[in-house]
């Protein structure tokens, strides 16, 4: 802005001006005082327990440690277990209208998913059984970190697979379509803690 206005004489009816001496200046310590910026911090901050912990005691306590509530049962523990980590191949599956897959790309992802849920099916059997069998008195951090290995574990087998199976199965177009998760688990390049996935994008 070459004049702003610094009053308005009446008697002559006429505005006063000022000639900015900055005016057409590109000299960067003339300038950045003219271009404002905001920044914003926020900070986060759990006041109870972290969500793995109250996972695993809302589905250990209860039927243990003086609670009536019924105990859960190795199967059941699995079907709850079993949630934390999507199916890729399932996600891509269900959205071939939108993706755009075609017949012999479908057939190739549903012949690799039954190795892939025969993995999965392994590795959350195996966890179920193992919390399924501990007594009353269990050690929370002992049970707290078999849980998130295992899910981590998932996390990691399922990245694997997305890499492996569901990514070369695809074109460069219908990857960059791929739905929340699976978008996640393709773009992520290293085994990364499950618990990162959260801030993504949800299936």
């Amino acid at each position: 802005m070459l004049y702003s206005v610094r009053g308005f004489n009446a008697g002559t009816r006429q505005f006063q001006y000022t000639v900015n001496p900055r005016f057409g200046s590109v000299i960067t310590s003339n300038t950045i005082g003219r271009a404002p910026f905001r920044m914003t911090l926020d900070v986060a901050m759990d006041l109870g327990k972290p969500v793995p912990m109250q996972q695993l005691n809302q589905w250990l306590r209860p039927g243990r440690g003086g609670n009536s509530a019924p105990k859960l049962s190795a199967a059941d523990l699995k079907k709850r277990y079993e949630r934390n980590v999507p199916d890729p191949f399932k996600l891509v599956l269900q959205d071939t209208d939108s993706l755009l897959v075609n017949r012999a790309q479908v057939e190739a992802l549903m012949r690799a998913q039954p190795a892939y849920r025969a993995k999965m099916d392994s590795l959350w059997t195996a966890l179920a059984t193992d919390m399924a069998a501990l007594g009353d008195h269990y050690n929370d951090a002992s049970a707290l970190k078999r849980q998130e290995s295992a899910i981590d574990s998932g996390w990691e087998f399922t990245r694997i697979a997305v890499q492996a199976f569901v990514a070369p199965t695809l074109n460069t177009i219908q990857l960059g379509l791929l739905p929340g998760w699976v978008a996640a688990l393709y773009l992520t390049d290293k085994p990364t803690p499950y618990r990162m996935y959260l801030a993504g994008p949800a299936n």
